[in-house]
């Protein structure tokens, strides 16, 4: 008896050695997953661009979302579907750590569009109940990031290995379609504010108001935050020159969105 007790407690302690072993290697193996999606669709933009111009998809929601002011509740242009026909395989676009399965008719149309006046005459019809757990640079999407008033050009990136593409993220656009830090002054404070919806991508609202420091968050807040955060620290991040990279939660900034800084 006694020694079924000691082969019993032996198996345990095993069990609890290697069970977070395992855990972690299960988060591994899914986190490659999801570097192996981003690099699938980066590829695509990049043949996007390569037949339309070097041009990067563009839409903007002051534009073409509901009450828009030129083709309001249009969202054929948005970047998922725009590069459709170079993934051809609507599964790339969702990450298996991710939280939520909100789709394009769930969330956009909601939010975005009048649902009752959604034009659906060019949407991929496999992508209106698809999951879109990455977000595209919505500086790019909008033409923000290269001062335009219309789609930003590949050579209009400054730094292509620093500049986000796309990355984790809560919805299929990063946000901030009208704030980018000064491209000339190191000091403006933009250049540290996070991206949230991508630094805390399953976090499935808002609550970081930008430029809070991270450490004043307590208690619950912290508590959401850390269990939004989609791969253990941090998310994965790819970048218009086709490599995708890790980064911990605190640094993913505003500095992605124009390249600013030294290196990944």
């Amino acid at each position: 008896m006694i020694e079924l007790l000691v082969v019993i407690a032996v198996i345990a302690i095993i069990a609890a050695i290697l069970f977070p072993v395992f855990a972690a290697a299960r988060e591994k193996a899914r986190q490659i997953t999801c570097v192996s999606n981003l690099r699938q669709l980066t590829q695509a933009v990049t043949m996007y661009t390569e037949d339309n111009n070097e041009d990067f998809p563009y839409w903007n929601y002051y534009y073409s979302s509901q009450g828009g002011s030129k083709t309001p509740n249009h969202l054929e242009s948005l970047w998922f579907n725009a590069i459709y026909p170079y993934v051809k395989n609507a599964k790339v676009f969702t990450c298996p750590d991710a939280a939520d399965s909100r789709s394009l008719r769930k969330t956009s149309v909601d939010t975005w569009v009048d649902p009752t006046a959604f034009n659906t005459s060019g949407i991929v019809p496999s992508l209106m109940d698809q999951s879109v757990d990455y977000g595209y640079n919505e500086p790019i999407s909008t033409g923000l990031m290269c001062h335009a008033d219309g789609p930003c050009n590949v050579g209009t990136t400054a730094n292509p290995s620093f500049t986000l593409l796309l990355a984790d993220c809560d919805q299929p656009l990063t946000g901030s379609s009208t704030l980018v830090p000064s491209d000339t002054n190191a000091a403006d404070p933009v250049h540290q504010y996070i991206i949230t919806r991508c630094a805390f991508a399953n976090v499935q609202f808002e609550f970081i108001p930008p430029g809070a420091a991270l450490s004043s968050f307590g208690g619950l807040q912290r508590v959401i935050l850390e269990h939004g955060i989609r791969h253990s620290t941090g998310s994965n991040i790819a970048y218009v020159d086709g490599h995708v990279k890790f980064r911990r939660s605190e640094n993913v900034t505003f500095d992605l969105f124009i390249g600013y800084g030294a290196g990944s």
